[in-house]
């Protein structure tokens, strides 16, 4: 844990009112009073006119490294002077104040010379008051040099020489002793020594000091789990600490706020605090608050996927503490950063920083750290297929578990030695193993479904399907059960915070599928495929609603309830297939299911790793060849569709897809049915939903809205630099707003909203609740890496920046039957085995949208724009699904390339349908006169600059 950042000090005796002591002590009640500005105009403007004026120069100095003064040191050392024996209590004041300068720059030894020094003097001046702030600040130097007993040792001296009437000394050193005995542990008396500091520093005035302790009651809450208690406290000492001129005190309880905003899985919010709190630390060059405000922020970016940008936060953290007082928080981020890196492929660098973690903890006695470290061992190891290594660091993180006492930890180890019997071939040792465990393990549930979930996994391996069955199916009852008992927040906290030490999130459960599915109990196999979704897909939305700052975190539905195969059958009509994709990690087999009115049946597939290659390649070329090669879609095809396609009832027209996995990734609409090379989209219509039961609660009847139709087109982009985004995103889009204009022209009932008038704002109205249809045609950014990356653009305004991020679109309400995202790789995001893909049309999904069209690849501008005039002339007729069908097999017919036809799809409901009306008729005249027109522009403006050149240029909405 770290320490609350020292405010500088200005240290002084109370004495008669004429004497120098009390000339001292007049700035030192303004500065913790919130008026070290004001002191610091005065004293600073007074020591640089006359350079003997040690008295100002002290004051300037005390001031000034409260305010992150450059000059702070400079002025200390004139106040110091010659008087290097510290024979007057300016000389003294000055030694204090370096001291305490020294332990904030994180240098250990010249901080114990000045303080040795300081605490002397004071002793030889008699002065007690002094000499009490040289302890206090000894023990802060023995805190952060992990001796806490001997800081508490020294608060014990120094409260012996403060007299009760000294408010001030003895508030700071109340606010010490707090720190000291919530790193202890001893934290009902850090709770009471933090509000009893409070409440001296509030009754004199002290805005502060009484920031500053109770910054400290917020950590010690922190520290004790009354995670709410100290959000609260942290949140007022945050506003006290804004306007008091201390910005280190401030950074640290933004710091430690952030911390407890992670914890409580408020991940937005904590974010928000921690960037604010590393500027902070970046701007004053506290190495504390870097390195903990990046550790932090590395646990965010972990928690949404984003492993690269956790990866590079982690690495912010380890050099700001490389050579730090707070080795703790070192070897704490280069442990974590190890982890990352291990699950990066980074096999060289994760071993190196597990190695110096490890000796780190050998050294100090660490059990916890060197506990982490054997851990992480083991699972380089088995990646690396030695599985005989990765036993004999179990071993060692066992031994060390039982030297130290620590019996979770020892349980945890068996839990990680069954694990590899498993992965190692060795199923049938796993299974006694897993049953002790779990007979010892206490009523911790997660802990307690991941143990069932791989003994069911061992079962499967064995042959003993049944049982594999029924370890699942009541693993997944309890744990579900144990989840629907809990509130939105607390299952949120439940979710973010549960600790399973597995290197596959999915626990084995793919292959208990499989194996369930081959043994012919396919309906069981398939419901519990979709309560791994289930549970998977509401984790998703609990990710979303993390991500808000605001208050729009209860606005979401809490995720979908199960159907059953019966609901499912009637949802899907008789001319439509559900199939359903389960596939694992670490060559775990996939399965297929394929449901319709009349037939369940499923096909276990090969696994899914020998084609991560292919796939990859075949979205590769159609974003920057336009096509693919036949043998790749043969290849592809012959692996995912072809086992199953040819089983379908001949009245199929319609297919929904639910993949999973790099399975998102997959053009299944240009893969062959069979030699011939049909395509899956010529004969079928095509869309995809998160589940089966997702797709039965979107197939619900339900009030059509009956509200216009809002196109945002071109937008004014947002100017601001700060937004994250690109340049190309910042580029105007003249085919988006003639794809507005052209929708009006074929829709009554059109708004079109284009440049300035296309705000984010908008979509808060209730013109946006009611909208039947919401068309984008914008700019948009969907981050394959992270859940909380992505965002559509839109004009700012009205108190909006215009990137609406995936979290905002979550949270808005909405009534449309269709949402278009005409913009470049809206249908993407960051996969997540089990979940899908998170990026935007999810969240458009739980915002209330029945149905989302997106792209999977970049689009350009005007290609785009004349298929979705086709899209839209089909919609008028058409379910949406079957009209983006009608689309496709337009472009493909005038001779555009697959690249353009095959980008979008449908995600949601294929059936809905927004009840369009077709524009008036009466001024086609006038229309095919300026179309003619316009022909014979274009024809001579090609003439003039080149076919080709115009040929070339390419503008994508990305």
């Amino acid at each position: 844990m770290t320490v609350l950042a020292l405010i500088p000090l200005v240290l002084a005796l109370a004495a008669e009112p004429d004497s120098l002591v009390q000339r001292l002590g007049r700035p030192d009640y303004a500065l913790y009073s919130g008026k070290a500005d004001s002191v610091w105009e005065v004293a600073s403007a007074r020591a640089t006119r006359n350079t003997r004026d040690r008295l100002s120069a002290l004051q300037a100095g005390s001031s000034g490294g409260m305010l992150s003064r450059a000059e702070a040191p400079a002025f200390l050392q004139q106040a110091l002077g010659a008087d290097s024996a510290l024979s007057d209590p300016i000389s003294l004041q000055a030694a204090l104040l370096l001291g305490s300068q020294a332990i904030l720059a994180g240098d250990a030894p010249v901080a114990h010379l000045w303080l040795e020094r300081a605490t002397l003097a004071a002793s030889r001046l008699q002065d007690s008051r002094a000499r009490a702030q040289a302890l206090s600040l000894l023990a802060e130097l023995d805190l952060r040099t992990g001796n806490p007993k001997g800081a508490l040792a020294r608060i014990a001296q120094a409260d012996s020489t403060t007299t009760p009437a000294d408010t001030l000394s003895r508030a700071r050193l109340i606010c010490t002793r707090s720190r000291t005995s919530a790193f202890l542990g001893i934290h009902e008396s850090a709770e009471q020594d933090a509000r009893s500091g409070t409440a001296l520093a509030r009754a004199a005035g002290l805005t502060t000091l009484a920031g500053t302790c109770l910054a400290s009651l917020g950590v010690a809450q922190a520290q004790r789990a009354t995670l709410f208690a100290a959000d609260t406290t942290l949140t007022e000492a945050v506003a006290l600490l804004r306007n008091a001129g201390a910005p280190r005190v401030l950074g640290s309880a933004l710091q430690w706020h952030g911390y407890v905003l992670r914890e409580l899985a408020r991940l937005g919010e904590a974010e928000v605090a921690l960037r604010a709190a590393a500027a902070i630390g970046n701007r004053l060059q506290d190495r504390t608050i870097l390195g903990w405000s990046f550790l932090n922020l590395g646990l965010i970016a972990s928690t949404f996927g984003d492993l690269e940008r956790a990866r590079d936060d982690l690495a912010h953290a380890v050099a700001a503490f490389d050579g730090h007082l707070d080795l703790w928080g070192h070897h704490t981020a280069l442990l974590t950063l190890a982890h990352l890196q291990r699950q990066l492929g980074d096999s060289v660098e994760a071993a190196r920083n597990t190695r110096a973690g490890l000796a780190w903890a050998r050294n100090s006695g660490n059990a916890y750290m060197a506990l982490l470290a054997w851990t992480q061992f083991a699972w380089q190891a088995e990646a690396a297929g030695d599985f005989g290594a990765a036993r004999v660091h179990l071993d060692s993180a066992s031994a060390t578990a039982r030297r130290a006492g620590l019996v979770d930890a020892q349980l945890g180890t068996r839990y990680q030695q069954a694990r590899l019997d498993i992965a190692s071939g060795r199923p049938a040792a796993a299974v006694p193993a897993l049953k002790a465990y779990l007979a010892d393990l206490p009523s911790v549930p997660a802990r307690r479904y991941a143990a069932r979930a791989r003994l069911a996994e061992a079962y499967a391996i064995t042959g003993d399907a049944p049982g594999a069955s029924r370890e699942l199916s009541q693993a997944m009852v309890e744990l579900d059960g144990w989840r629907a008992s809990l509130g939105e927040d607390a299952l949120r906290r439940a979710v973010f915070g549960a600790s399973v030490d597995d290197p596959d999130h999915d626990l084995g459960v793919a292959t208990v599928i499989a194996a369930v599915a081959e043994a012919g109990d396919i309906a069981t196999a398939f419901a519990l495929a979709e309560r791994r979704r289930a549970r998977a897909l509401h984790d998703q939305l609990l990710v979303l609603q993390a991500a808000r700052v605001d208050d729009s975190r209860d606005r979401m539905s809490p995720g979908a309830v199960l159907a059953p195969i019966p609901a499912v059958r009637a949802a899907l009509g008789p001319d439509a297939a559900l199939v359903t994709f389960v596939t694992g990690i670490g060559n775990e087999p996939t399965t297929v299911f394929v449901l319709t009115a009349d037939t369940l049946f499923a096909v276990v597939l090969a696994p899914l790793d020998p084609l991560r290659r292919d796939i990859a390649r075949a979205r590769t070329l159609l974003e920057t060849q336009d096509s693919m090669p036949p043998s790749l879609r043969q290849r592809l095809a012959a692996n995912l569709v072809q086992p199953w396609v040819s089983a379908l009832p001949p009245s199929i027209r319609l297919l929904v897809l639910v993949p999973d996995d790099l399975l998102h990734r997959v053009p299944f609409v240009l893969l062959p049915m069979n030699g011939a090379g049909e395509r899956l989209g010529a004969r079928f219509a095509l869309a995809s939903v998160p589940s089966a039961s997702v797709f039965v609660q979107l197939r619900k009847e339900r009030k059509v809205a009956q509200g216009a139709v809002l196109a945002f087109g071109d937008p004014t982009l947002p100017t601001d630099r700060s937004l994250p985004i690109g340049d190309t995103a910042r580029r105007r889009l003249p085919g988006a707003r003639a794809e507005v204009r052209d929708l009006a022209r074929q829709v009554t009932g059109v708004t079109r909203l284009t440049g300035d008038r296309a705000r984010e704002s908008d979509l808060s109205s209730d013109a946006a609740v009611d909208a039947r249809l919401i068309h984008f045609a914008t700019h948009a950014e969907v981050n394959e890496r992270s859940t909380a990356g992505s965002y559509v653009l839109l004009a700012p305004g009205d108190g909006a920046d215009g990137m609406l991020t995936a979290a905002e679109l979550g949270g808005l309400r909405l009534s449309a039957e269709v949402v278009v995202l005409s913009a470049c790789r809206t249908a993407g995001g960051q996969l997540m085995a089990g979940e899908g893909v998170q990026g935007i049309t999810a969240p458009l999904l739980a915002a209330g949208a029945r149905s989302v069209v997106a792209s999977q690849w970049d689009v350009e501008d005007r290609a785009t724009a004349r298929f979705m005039r086709d899209f839209y002339s089909a919609l008028l007729t058409q379910p949406v699904a079957y009209a983006l069908a009608d689309a496709q097999r337009a472009a493909r017919s005038r001779g555009e390339p697959p690249h353009v036809w095959a980008a979008f799809m449908v995600v949601g409901d294929p059936l809905a349908s927004p009840g369009l009306t077709p524009a008036s008729r009466r001024r086609a005249p006038l229309l095919a006169l300026l179309a003619c027109t316009g022909i014979g522009m274009i024809l001579w403006i090609r003439r003039r600059n080149g076919a080709a050149a115009a040929g070339n240029v390419r503008e994508s909405r990305r």
